[in-house]
């Protein structure tokens, strides 16, 4: 009995050692795989943001103290700078006489007037030549709306030579100004002289009260009529300011 039990501890020992034996050995091997990890790269764009300021200054409190007045349209001539005064037209003629000036300065400036018959009538022969005109207004014709100034002009050029003071060319005649009211002044607006007929220029364009002026520089007894007394205080006037402008 006791050897079947050795022998049967025996075989299971021997049957254990020869499993033991032929069972292959399993290794257990850690494999590390490396994922490649996809990197996600967020690109920032900066956004330009426009954005308007509008500075709203606060309201400027201005507190006029003046009295109020009322403007008045003015419209200053080519040829001054004082503005002439606006007068109430009475159609009807004022005419030259002993006793009568006709007033155009009312009207236009005498600056205005000369400048106007140097820049129309003023002819220069010389480099340094200066032109001075003067006038003597025969009469003043009107019609409630506009003007027309006889004028009886002479326009001479002076220069300086030696020391002594000369005349060059020179222009004496009638003329007629035609005068209108723009922009709230009277404007001469045109003139108009002879040219060729000397004689149908002043029957076409002078009453006949002021053709006799000029054709008649004379009075019966020798002396000079209004015109011509007129005409020589023209003369002297022009004398002092040609004196007066080259320093004599």
């Amino acid at each position: 009995m006791k050897h079947k039990l050795f022998f049967l501890i025996f075989t299971c020992l021997w049957l254990g050692v020869l499993f033991i034996g032929c069972t292959p050995t399993i290794r257990t091997v850690e494999v590390t795989r490396i994922v490649p990890q996809t990197v996600v790269v967020t690109q920032v764009i900066p956004q330009m943001v426009q954005v308007n300021i509008t500075n709203t200054p606060e309201p400027t409190k201005t507190v006029d103290l003046s009295p109020t007045r009322t403007p008045t349209p003015k419209w200053t001539p080519a040829f001054t700078e004082t503005p002439v005064t606006i007068w109430l037209l009475t159609p009807g003629m004022d005419i030259l006489s002993k006793t009568n000036r006709p007033n155009i300065e009312k009207f236009v400036s005498e600056t205005y007037i000369k400048t106007y018959l140097v820049m129309t009538y003023g002819e220069s022969s010389f480099t340094d030549g200066k032109i001075f005109c003067g006038y003597v207004p025969l009469g003043i014709e009107n019609d409630g709306r506009a003007l027309k100034a006889y004028l009886n002009i002479l326009c001479e050029e002076y220069y300086q030579s030696d020391q002594e003071i000369k005349k060059g060319t020179g222009l004496g005649l009638p003329v007629v100004l035609h005068i209108e009211v723009r922009d709230g002044q009277y404007r001469i607006i045109k003139s108009s002289r002879s040219t060729n007929d000397y004689g149908h220029y002043l029957n076409s364009n002078f009453p006949g009260s002021i053709r006799s002026l000029i054709d008649a520089p004379f009075n019966p007894g020798g002396e000079p009529n209004t015109l011509t007394a007129a005409s020589q205080e023209m003369s002297r006037v022009m004398k002092q300011e040609v004196k007066a402008y080259f320093g004599k």
